[in-house]
């Protein structure tokens, strides 16, 4: 006969086993925003932001420091959550324990338990709360789940299934449950059709932001421009159209517009988190909604306006593909004797002066692969603070890019 292996000084479970009660697995949504910010924040100052290369090493380490204890937060809530209580029916015995990493906590004689009770307790608004939970003959009492229920039904259910399982282990229960789904605190169970609704819910949101973009790519520019010399017509446009920051002697040298999308998909990392956001913060309102129309308290009423921001926030930060697309596409960089300039439909900015202390280093990355596939993001304006000099404003996506990087570096030289 094999023997059963040990488990922290507790007996494995048999072969023969049937699951009790359970944590659902949507507590673990409390615990990605915490991982997806830690993240970001362990990342970004050290080279995932756009001005990494300005951040000193004493404000980088402090970020990446609480990135990382917002990544503990999530790993204890990994840790804590989703306990797992069993009905070995080979040892007739009940084995308390977490659900994926099969850490055994406690093993119980089924025929040390006298009874299966529901325990009530009162939330914050002083409405009646309810889990079972099972007494033993010791007079010691056992909860099965660490939060409550609002509706008795559902523990009532549980408090009956269970019952009878520990009696007659090898039945089925046959009676359905009208609110199969316990879920942590205080929120109402799921019915089936709630959970199609979050499931539809979590869907849109994800799709949200490339749907977006792919809208955005539906749309056509104003002007098709070739890179490199402007042809004077081009060039007398532009001259009108940047009339309050060029002098109309002032040539210009060179013109281009950015591969739509480029600049938005290499810093596209923020959505992932951007999708955990909206979504945590849409079931936080949502349950803050359900729970102020069931108890009509004022402070439910409270926490809902509190929720809206982060709804606000979550959507806006889903758009952005969208809107950083069209802006792209409407984009159209520019060379002068003197200067280098933006053109977009919220009109001309001037990106750097060649006579600016701002004006340089000039760093070119390549990407594709030859022909019209190869294009250049080419950075070159920068901050002044010494211990960074890397540029991090320039042109993104650029056809002809040698042509242009030729041009800044004869300027740079000129200035020096």
């Amino acid at each position: 006969m094999k023997k059963e292996r040990s488990h922290g000084g507790y007996q494995r479970p048999g072969s023969n086993t049937i699951v009790l009660s359970s944590d659902p697995i949507l507590i673990w949504l409390f615990a990605l925003p915490f991982l997806l910010v830690g993240l970001l924040f362990v990342a970004a100052p050290w080279g995932l932001a756009s001005n990494s290369a300005q951040i000193p090493i004493g404000i980088k380490l402090v970020i990446s420091a609480m990135g990382l204890g917002s990544a503990m937060v999530a790993v204890l809530i990994f840790r804590a959550g989703l306990a797992q209580v069993l009905l070995d029916r080979s040892n007739n015995r009940v084995i308390i324990g977490k659900r994926f990493s099969k850490r055994i906590l406690r093993t119980i004689d089924c025929q040390s338990i006298s009874a299966v009770t529901i325990d009530t307790d009162k939330d914050s608004d002083g409405d009646t709360t309810y889990r079972v939970q099972l007494e033993l003959k010791s007079g010691e009492t056992i909860p099965l789940n660490k939060a409550y229920v609002s509706i008795r039904e559902t523990a009532e259910y549980e408090r009956d299934r269970i019952r009878h399982l520990l009696k007659n282990p090898y039945d089925s229960y046959s009676k359905k449950d009208r609110t199969p789904w316990l879920v942590f605190g205080n929120s109402q169970p799921f019915a089936q059709p709630q959970l199609k609704t979050f499931v539809i819910i979590c869907a849109t949101i994800t799709v949200a932001p490339f749907a977006g973009w792919w809208l955005a790519t539906q749309e056509k520019p104003t002007l098709q421009i070739t890179a490199g010399e402007p042809s004077p017509e081009l060039s007398s446009a532009l001259h009108q159209r940047a009339e309050n920051k060029i002098a109309s002697t002032e040539k210009i040298l060179f013109v281009a517009t950015p591969e739509p999308g480029h600049e938005g998909m290499a810093k596209i990392v923020f959505i992932p988190f951007a999708i955990v956001w909206t979504i945590f913060s849409g079931c936080w309102l949502c349950a803050a909604i359900a729970g102020s129309i069931r108890t009509r308290s004022i402070m439910g009423w409270f926490m809902v306006l509190c929720g809206l921001p982060f709804v606000g926030i979550g959507l806006g930060m889903l758009t952005i593909p969208y809107f950083a697309y069209k802006r792209e596409l409407h984009t159209i960089y520019a060379l002068t004797e003197e200067r280098a300039l933006v053109f977009s439909n919220d009109g001309v900015k001037e990106l750097v002066n060649f006579s600016d202390e701002h004006f340089g280093p000039i760093e070119a990355k390549v990407y594709g692969n030859s022909g019209n596939n190869r294009k250049m993001d080419l950075l070159f304006r920068s901050s002044l603070d010494p211990k960074s000099p890397g540029a991090t404003v320039g042109f993104w996506g650029i056809e002809k890019g040698e042509m242009a990087k030729a041009i800044l570096e004869n300027k740079l030289k000129g200035r020096k």
